[in-house]
């Protein structure tokens, strides 16, 4: 018995380790991970996870989504960047097939979470003492935001990891009992310094789905807060000093305004027989004008292999042909992916691809929704909306959140409706 526990205690810290490194240093989450799955094997939980691999669809449907790249690789003719492309996406594979088993016990499943916000917390803090630091030496409040403002991910990743921070502190704070200092005073603030960071990573649509998918949370859970005074305030004072902080940050930051710039050439951008014009001439100078570039091209490509798509390792070549025959060499030469998963996929992969991809993505949220466990799907609604603008699951800060957080959020909604389901069982003898 000792040595189950001992084992299970290292099967935790190596998880700890993983998350709280992610938005900091994810050659140690990678490292970290490597190591899970060797104990996995050592320790033989290898075993449990392929039984629950084999008798839960879910887990099988997880996987799917990494066999399908697998099966990309037979029509590809750039092996290379495939192999590296599979490599990139191992996580969806490993972590469903060896790693359930470890990801289940929901007793753990507090200091993961907790782990994880302190990870992003210290993020935070490293982050704005740099900015503090170099605007000392040189004034420039640039420092304060963006890209200059984040050191460790880019910043749309990092604002997705600190969203899921800040709503699992909301859930923690809810649904105490509200008699704890702790509760009371440090949650609400700690939440409230990481939408700051948030604010000045000011990633657009992270942002927005932010501020959506707290929104959203709130409401989902009304009943614990709705018929306290003491939250409905705090909360009502949260909300006012993050909106006064958002619209002091636009007077320094405001890159909606590129958003405006696009819409002004709307009838240019949207007419596929102009894609060579130049009415968006500073693509390189806007990124919302990018995108737009940028989605065009795929949707052709797209027209061109709409069930099967161009493969798992041509993606770029194909992509890279596609911007140079529309004469968008700010696309060739930048080497950029469509910034849109479902756009990324459906190239890559075509309609099968996409429907294994929105599977992945929208049979959970029935799950999370039936199941009524919000955490898990808030996750999953910052995961379909920031991937609008975003390849989230092609490269490794997107992939080993996603994946990892995919099924230690399903396993524990599973054991958690099995308990349910025992308890009432139980209570009918």
């Amino acid at each position: 018995m000792k040595g189950i526990i001992k084992k299970d205690q290292i099967g935790l810290w190596l998880q700890l380790v993983f998350v709280f490194f992610l938005p900091l240093w994810q050659q140690v989450s990678v490292v970290s991970l490597i190591a899970l799955i060797v104990f996995a094997f050592v320790s033989g939980r290898w075993k449990d996870s392929i039984h629950l691999f084999r008798d839960d669809k879910m887990l099988w449907l997880f996987v799917s989504f990494y066999l399908i790249h697998v099966i990309g690789m037979i029509y590809s003719q750039n092996l290379h960047y495939g192999f590296f492309d599979l490599q990139v996406k191992l996580s969806f594979l490993l972590v469903p097939l060896f790693l359930s088993s470890i990801l289940v016990q929901s007793g753990n499943l507090n200091k993961i979470k907790w782990t994880f916000i302190g990870g992003n917390a210290l993020a935070g803090i490293i982050c704005l003492l740099i900015a503090f630091f170099r605007f000392e030496k040189d004034g420039l409040a640039s420092h304060f935001f963006y890209i200059d403002f984040s050191h460790f991910l880019h910043t749309t990743y990092f604002s997705m990891y600190l969203n899921l921070s800040v709503i699992l502190l909301i859930d923690f704070w809810l649904r105490d009992s509200g008699k704890s200092t702790l509760n009371k005073k440090l949650i609400p603030a700690l939440a409230l310094f990481l939408l700051i960071i948030v604010i000045l990573l000011f990633a657009r649509t992270a942002l927005a789905v932010c501020f959506f998918s707290i929104f959203l949370f709130l409401i989902l859970n009304r009943k614990h807060w709705l018929k306290e005074n003491q939250k409905i305030f705090i909360l009502l004072v949260g909300a006012i000093f993050i909106v006064s902080v958002q619209f002091t940050a636009l007077h320094f930051n405001n890159r909606f305004v590129q958003v405006e710039k696009v819409m002004e050439h709307s009838g240019a951008t949207w007419n596929e027989n102009r894609l060579s014009s130049d009415s968006l001439h500073s693509e390189e100078d806007n990124s919302t004008s990018t995108r737009l570039r940028l989605w065009q091209n795929a949707l052709l490509l797209i027209r061109q292999y709409p069930l099967t798509g161009v493969g798992t390792g041509d993606i770029k070549d194909e992509l890279n042909a596609e911007y140079t025959s529309t004469g968008y060499d700010y696309g060739a030469k930048g080497d950029f992916n469509p910034h849109n998963q479902y756009l990324h996929t459906s190239v890559m992969l075509g309609l099968f691809g996409l429907i294994v991809l929105l599977a992945y993505i929208f049979i959970p949220i029935r799950i999370s929704i039936s199941s009524r466990n919000w955490i898990y799907f808030s996750f999953l609604i910052i995961l379909l909306l920031n991937s609008f603008t975003e390849s989230i699951l092609e490269v490794q800060k997107g992939v080993l959140w996603v994946a990892y957080f995919q099924v230690l959020f399903y396993m524990n909604c599973k054991f958690r409706q099995n308990d349910h389901c025992m308890k009432i069982d139980k209570s009918s003898e």
